[in-house]
């Protein structure tokens, strides 16, 4: 390659946002020889070139990588394959982070003599994924106890079950104190056959917890000195658990249990969510055994809930109310017990309510989210369930409601920084849109919007100038779209935005005109602006692919004929009088 034409590639190769690896082929011990790393590289891992370049590409590894999907990645590029995937890497500092590898050997064709290696951070978004799958799996632990009913086994079998779901476990077990034993007084999964297991207190992990009031992680019991019943949990397929104490008012009642029959099969996660079903459960527990005192301790449940749970009667009033719910409304239960809804939440939010309790009302489950207002000012987004209370003769006697905020788990949706829709949102609404306007041949369009020269931004004024910039696209984007449209920081300085509904044409007129106010728009620290926009649309495309890769050709256009400008996809160029052509 001339001189001319490397020093362009190699400029390319350091502009881009990802990291690039280049090695020879050598897959045997000590594995490929790295033969060069761009900037992002650097500032991804915090090796510089002079450090890695000569030597093995496996400087990245470390105890914590995957071996089963290092052996994959290796039979995958002995065979000429492509390799896309994730593992544990570590940084200079010898710190974790999760990568996503693309690997291409080069040529395609013919033998390899390179293989070219595109470097992802995403430990972040693993992080809030995990995080919101943490969130799901307690809305639902919480839904299944506030709706068990008013017997005690009937709440601890309850949690036993949505326990095993939300770990994965194989078993999962209450064991409460009788004398110096610790008894099995729930059971699911695997230990369903233990039910009524009883195990001495000073001898079990189990009794260690309750004693204690401390949680409790075994990752294999063949290792954890702790353990001192080997035998017995070998048994009942005990290999690695989480026990965690029902506390409640200062005052143990005894432990929830999730258990493996594999090694090292709980994460911290795990211990979270099971500590939120634990207050759930002690809750319940506290009280006697008769039907009044087991009815104040169901109180006692779902006041614990971080939910608002009320229950309303077929002529839609309430009948009773948790504590959480008295909080949101500034009012006490006297004030509210017996009065119509709409009393309590005011005309326009019953406008909304009514026809989705009039459903629950005739026996259909309903569940939505809204905007609802908030005491203290504002709107606050929640998640709604009506479940219908079907009596003993058939009839719908009234509706449980459980309404959640999901504020966190909106935070977990949306871009850290700009505060829209983030890409893995956004493909989830444009799989079902997609599917929909394809299937019934609607209009939809998209838009890929990317700011221009925002590495000069970065560069000339800072990174902190750079997201304020970004902050404010960003706020005017969502200012110029409908609620039914779906902004999505898309990555970097790029935005997409998914119109259904919309033509090509309708499209390019938004796009247009959020070019225009984007240029007009001083930013503070920069000052004036301009982004490029492709827009493209179900025409000439067979694919969802495909009609993301027409937008994105269509921006890569725009960019290439000048910037600032609206272009649009190949098939949709025929039309006339489309704006910015």
């Amino acid at each position: 390659m001339e001189e001319p034409a490397r020093d362009v590639l190699l400029a390319g190769l350091n502009a881009v946002g990802d990291a690039v690896l280049v090695t020879d082929t050598r897959l045997e011990e000590p594995g490929p020889t790295v033969l060069y790393v761009n900037s992002a590289f650097e500032h991804l891992t915090g090796y510089a070139p002079g450090e890695v370049v000569g030597g093995p590409a496996r400087v990245l590894m470390g105890a914590g990588t995957d071996a089963t999907a290092i052996a994959e990645l290796h039979a995958a590029l002995a065979a000429g394959r492509p390799y896309k995937g994730e593992f544990v890497n570590y940084d200079r500092d010898g710190l974790p982070m999760r990568l996503e590898w693309r690997i291409q050997p080069f040529p395609e064709s013919g033998p390899p003599s390179r293989l070219l290696a595109v470097l992802r951070d995403v430990t972040d978004l693993r992080a809030l994924e995990e995080r919101r799958s943490r969130l799901e799996a307690v809305t639902r632990m919480q839904r299944q106890v506030a709706t068990a009913g008013h017997e005690l086994d009937g709440l601890r079998s309850s949690v036993v079950d949505a326990a095993l779901e939300a770990t994965g476990a194989d078993g999962a077990v209450v064991e409460e104190p009788v004398g110096d034993r610790m008894v099995y007084t729930a059971a699911s999964g695997t230990a369903t056959a233990s039910l009524g297991l009883e195990l001495p207190m000073a001898e079990t992990l189990s009794g260690w917890c309750y004693r204690t009031g401390e949680a409790a992680i075994c990752m294999d019991v063949t290792r954890d000195e702790r353990v001192a019943l080997q035998d017995t949990c070998e048994s009942i397929g005990f290999r690695s658990g989480i026990i965690v104490p029902l506390v409640n008012g200062g005052k143990t009642f005894g432990v929830l249990k999730v258990y493996s029959g594999e090694p090292d099969a709980f994460s911290d996660g795990d211990v979270q969510v099971l500590r939120r079903a634990s207050e759930v459960l002690a809750a319940s527990l506290e009280g006697a055994s008769q039907y009044e005192r087991e009815r104040q301790r169901r109180q006692l449940l779902v006041d614990a809930l971080p939910a608002l749970v009320s229950y309303i009667d077929a002529e839609k009033r309430y009948r009773e109310v948790n504590d959480a719910y008295r909080q949101w409304f500034g009012l006490e239960r006297i004030e509210i017990i017996g009065r119509h809804i709409r009393e309590i939440v005011g005309d326009s939010a019953y406008e909304e309510i009514e026809p989705r309790l009039e459903a629950a009302l005739t026996g259909e489950r309903v569940t939505y989210e809204a905007e609802i207002p908030y005491r203290y000012g504002g709107t606050r987004p929640i998640e709604a369930d009506y479940i219908p209370h079907i009596a003993a003769g058939g009839e719908v006697a009234g509706v449980y409601v459980l309404v959640r905020d999901v504020s966190d788990r909106r935070r977990a949706e949306c871009d850290w920084l700009t505060g829209v829709w983030n890409r893995r949102v956004f493909e989830e609404r444009l799989e079902a849109l997609y599917s929909t306007a394809h299937r019934y041949q609607r209009p939809l369009s998209l838009v890929f919007m990317d700011i221009d020269h925002f590495k000069a931004v970065n560069d000339f004024h800072g990174h902190a100038v750079g997201d304020r910039v970004l902050e404010g696209v960003a706020a005017l984007l969502q200012e110029c779209v409908r609620d039914a449209d779906t902004v999505c920081r898309w990555g970097g300085e790029e935005f997409a935005v998914l119109l259904p509904e919309t033509s090509v044409a309708e499209a390019g007129e938004l796009a247009e005109r959020i070019r225009g106010r984007i240029k007009l728009t001083p930013f503070p620290g920069v000052g004036g602006i301009t982004a490029s926009f492709g827009v493209a649309d179900l025409q000439g495309v067979d694919t969802r692919d495909a009609f993301v890769g027409a937008a994105d050709r269509a921006l890569y256009r725009a960019k290439g004929d000048g910037r600032d400008r609206v272009a649009f996809a190949l098939a949709a160029e025929a039309l006339k009088g489309c704006p910015g052509e």
